[in-house]
């Protein structure tokens, strides 16, 4: 059975709207930052997942930045189930959007290489597994993002507006390959993390599965907790707790 968590979080993208999401005039995202966040399910410690900004390069004649992400079982885990899966994203600085994302997956006996590449209203992408065909996924709007823009793009929108003037953000999200929309409604909160009070933005799903995320409400605003749902094979709902472990702070903003 492959990695649930894995299966939900690498294929999570937004779609329509995403143009039209007003962004803060914050822009905290910097080369060389590092997150590191522990997973855990029903209680018990799964892995880490690791996100980074690594570098800048030319890609198809645009400047892009590097990202890249990886999540690999505890011992204890791959005992049972061996896990080691990684991927870059190449993205546009100014809105995150993804131009090109590349995978490397270990799950049990599964081991595949895929590619993907973003255009306006599709993506085209093969793996190894796949032979040499290309699939075509095709999406309203012209942007979307995958789990890796995701993260970054979270930190980039104008909550102030949307909590004020009381507007959920519409998502549409890519599991597998069916576009699934969702709604957050976003809300200012005081959370207990790791013994302390910390206040947050904190995104709910509304209806659907109950996606969660709580980001730091600081310049920085780094998501420090996410309640990812899922189905097991038996179609049982099951959580997956993502939680800050330790962040690094990167250098040089990616705007400059």
């Amino acid at each position: 059975m492959r990695f649930l968590l894995v299966s939900l979080l690498l294929t999570l993208f937004f779609i329509p709207g995403f143009s039209e999401i007003k962004l803060s005039k914050n822009y905290p995202l910097k080369l060389g930052e590092k997150l590191i966040y522990s997973v855990s399910a029903l209680g018990a410690y799964l892995g880490d997942q690791i996100i980074t900004i690594d570098s800048k390069k030319e890609f198809k004649g645009k400047q892009v930045i590097v990202g890249s992400g990886s999540i690999k079982s505890s011992q204890f885990v791959s005992s049972v189930y061996n896990l080691n899966d990684r991927e870059i994203t190449y993205f546009l600085p100014k809105d995150i959007t993804p131009v090109y994302n590349e995978k490397w997956i270990k799950e049990g006996e599964w081991i595949d290489h895929m590619f993907f590449t973003f255009y306006p209203g599709k993506i085209e992408y093969k793996h190894d597994k796949g032979g040499s065909g290309t699939t075509v996924i095709k999406y309203e709007g012209q942007t979307i993002l995958n789990f890796y823009a995701l993260i970054q793009f979270v930190r980039l929108i104008d909550y102030d507006y949307y909590i004020n003037n009381k507007l959920n953000i519409e998502i549409m999200y890519l599991f597998g390959e069916t576009p699934t929309k969702t709604v957050f409604k976003p809300q200012y909160k005081t959370i207990s993390f790791k013994g302390k009070q910390k206040g947050v933005i904190y995104l709910e799903e509304v209806g659907g599965m109950n996606f969660q995320v709580s980001i730091l409400n600081t310049p920085e605003m780094i998501p420090i907790l996410l309640k990812v749902p899922s189905y097991s094979a038996s179609s049982q709902s099951i959580n997956f707790d993502v939680e800050l472990k330790s962040y690094l702070p990167g250098k040089t903003i990616l705007t400059q």
